[in-house]
């Protein structure tokens, strides 16, 4: 497992180009592009040089909303991160669902409320998500795996709908108005 985060600068706001996710953007099973502004192609290419986002892998909000977790579906991902936490998975059939859940359990986020910093304004630090304790074991019985999958899948396929619909909403909205 890989813990990085996006990036610390803040390039220029274009008109067209790829979005730049922050915190504020990442609500759970989605991602809020209402909630970002775009980028150039070159500063997308440059951040995706120290935090690719990738299928299956796991963005957490780090800054403000602490702890929300949201599990990537888009293949190919066409956004870069900014001040988010990024794991990477070296077996993302496997670890990634098991990692996703956990995150979201009491456990997970039990862990995450002990380690936040700031006062103004909470975070938790790379270095804290590094040193999270994660329970796994390398005999964890197949139905699980299989069941661990079948729920992520589900997550997946609502979280598709979800932005189909959303989609479609903001269509009729423009027309409507």
């Amino acid at each position: 497992m890989e813990v990085k985060d996006g990036t610390h600068s803040s390039p220029a706001s274009t008109l067209n180009g790829y979005p730049l996710v922050t915190s504020k953007a990442i609500k759970g099973t989605s991602v809020d592009f209402s909630q970002t502004k775009n980028i150039s192609e070159a500063d997308f290419t440059e951040i995706n040089k120290r935090s690719l986002v990738e299928y299956h892998d796991i963005l957490i909000s780090m800054i403000g909303t602490v702890g929300i977790v949201h599990l990537v579906t888009e293949n190919p991902v066409k956004y870069a991160i900014k001040n988010v936490g990024l794991i990477k998975s070296s077996d993302k059939k496997l670890l990634s669902p098991f990692l996703y859940l956990y995150l979201l359990s009491y456990y997970g986020q039990t862990y995450i409320r002990k380690h936040l910093s700031g006062s103004t304004q909470q975070f938790i630090s790379l270095t804290n998500l590094r040193k999270m304790p994660i329970p796994i074991s390398s005999d964890i019985p197949a139905k699980l795996i299989e069941k661990l999958n079948t729920i992520v899948l589900q997550i997946e396929h609502n979280s598709n709908e979800n932005n189909t619909l959303n989609s479609i909403k903001n269509v009729l909205l423009e027309k409507y108005f």
